[in-house]
This record gives C-alpha cells, structure tokens and sequence, in this order.
C-alpha cells in the first residue's frame, strides 16, 4: 500500500484529482479516529484537523517523503495538539461512552471490545492519559504500527516509545482492572 499511496501523491503532484480521491478515502476514516482520540473526543476539532491535513495535501505543501500513511498521521497529531492548545473548552466534547462505541467499531482489539460496557469504559480510560500515553498506544495498539514507526511518529526515541506505552498500560490496568496489554 505505500507504494500505492506514493504513485497517487505522485499523480497529485502532477494535477490529478482522482489521486486525492483515492488517498482521502483511503485514509480518511484512520485518521479521523486518530485525531477524534487525540483531541479528547470532539468531533468538530477532528473533523477540522483531517480536512486541514488533506488540504494541505491537496495544495502541495505537504511532501511526504517516506510512508505516506506515516506523514498523515504525524500531520493529524501536530494539529490536534495545536487545536486544542488553542481552545480550552470541552463543551463538544462527546461522551466517553461515544468514544469507546467508535472505539469497538473501528477494529479495536477483540479484548478491549467485548462488550459496549467495556468499549466505554476503555474510551473513558484513554481520554484519561496523558497525550503522549495516549499518542503511543493509538499508533501501537490501534494504528498496529511497529515500534521504531511508533518512536518515529511519536518524535521520541524507541526507549521513551516503550517507556510511555508502559505507563499507559498500568494507568489503563488502574483504570479498567480487566484489561490485559496487547
């Protein structure tokens, strides 16, 4: 697929607009989720932050250079820290039980998904991190990306990846009880 996702930004580049079709839908609904849990849950700061992110795509002035799939989601990450950085209220804020339903449809772990109670109590757990906890348990767990990507996308080094993911595990232990790491 990343080869693919390269010929298509290559056919953008070059003024085809079938090419940012297929990227958008391609990676559309990934991303949406990543910032909808990058931004605590609100729904109109994610939404903007992807539309953003395409934009940019679309207008040439993002240049992905190695995994496209990588870039955007480095580019949602950055936005969603700088919208929310940038608004301080949580009044769109969707409930917690929301965000573990999408969660539980948006191929959670079998695990952390059995039921709708467990969906939202995991939702209510992750919004509970810290960003950077999160961050990594989103690309390790939900993204299924590997670790040195992980450490990529994260900005951090491989044992600071590894450091957080821990942290986050034990504060989601704490939180849920029932939950086993992945």
């Amino acid at each position: 697929m990343a080869a693919e996702d390269h010929e298509l930004v290559v056919r953008l580049r070059g003024g085809d607009a079938g090419a940012f079709e297929a990227l958008y839908r391609r990676h559309r609904a990934r991303l949406y989720r990543h910032a909808l849990l990058q931004t605590g849950g609100r729904p109109a700061i994610a939404e903007e932050v992807v539309q953003d992110v395409f934009l940019a795509l679309f207008e040439g002035k993002a240049k992905p250079e190695r995994s496209v799939a990588g870039y955007l989601l480095t580019a949602v990450r950055r936005r969603a820290i700088n919208a929310c950085s940038r608004r301080e209220s949580r009044a769109d804020q969707v409930p917690f039980e929301a965000v573990g339903a999408l969660l539980a449809r948006a191929d959670a772990p079998d695990e952390a998904a059995r039921s709708r109670e467990e969906a939202a109590l995991l939702g209510e757990a992750l919004l509970s991190l810290t960003p950077e906890q999160r961050e990594v348990v989103l690309l390790r767990t939900f993204e299924g990306l590997a670790w040195r990507e992980v450490a990529e996308l994260a900005g951090v080094a491989l044992p600071t990846a590894f450091s957080r993911y821990r942290a986050a595990l034990n504060a989601l232990r704490k939180r849920c009880g029932s939950l086993s790491h992945a």
